[in-house]
C-alpha cells in the first residue's frame, strides 16, 4: 500500500489532466428549469437567466 509520502513524491510525474470543453449543462436551461431557480432564488425568470450564465461564464 502507497504511503501518502510516496504518493505526494510521485505527482510530479503525472500530467495534468486537459481541461474538458463539454459541460455537464445544458448551454439554454429549460423554461422549467429558470422557473425552478425563480422560485429557489426568490427572483425574477430574467434575473434567473442572467445568474445561470453567470455561473456558466465562471465555470469556462
Amino acid at each position: 500500500m502507497a504511503t501518502a509520502a510516496a504518493l505526494h513524491d510521485n505527482l510530479g510525474s503525472v500530467e495534468p489532466m486537459p481541461r474538458r470543453s463539454d459541460r455537464k449543462v445544458p448551454e439554454k436551461p429549460t423554461m422549467e428549469m429558470l422557473a425552478a431557480g425563480s422560485i429557489a432564488g426568490g427572483v425574477s425568470v430574467e434575473a434567473a437567466w442572467n445568474i445561470y450564465q453567470a455561473m456558466l461564464k465562471a465555470a469556462s
